[in-house]
């Protein structure tokens, strides 16, 4: 199990594709999983890394900052990681 770490360079904040979250931002910190899970379904991403691998991305709170800067309105509340476990278990390579 390997994290890599990486800037990121698309926005951090995304709009939600479910209808029950319409409206509500979506947040990934990480691409990829560790669980390989049955049934899991972030191998279906584009930015899927492979299997076991995870990256971290270094520039998340920046780039957030200055997303929610740019905002008329600061979002009410933000769908932390929909994707994947955040906070998986990973050995920095």
């Amino acid at each position: 199990m390997q994290g890599l770490l990486q800037e990121r360079k698309s926005s951090v904040l995304s709009p939600s594709t479910l209808k029950c979250l319409n409206n509500t931002p979506t947040l990934n910190p990480t691409s990829g999983c560790v669980h390989l899970g049955s049934y899991c379904y972030a191998r279906g991403y584009s930015n899927y890394p492979g299997d076991e691998t995870v990256v971290l991305h270094t520039n998340l709170a920046e780039k957030l900052e200055h997303e929610l800067n740019r905002k008329r309105k600061a979002p009410g509340f933000v769908y932390f990681s929909p994707s994947c476990d955040a906070f998986q278990p990973v050995n920095q390579g």
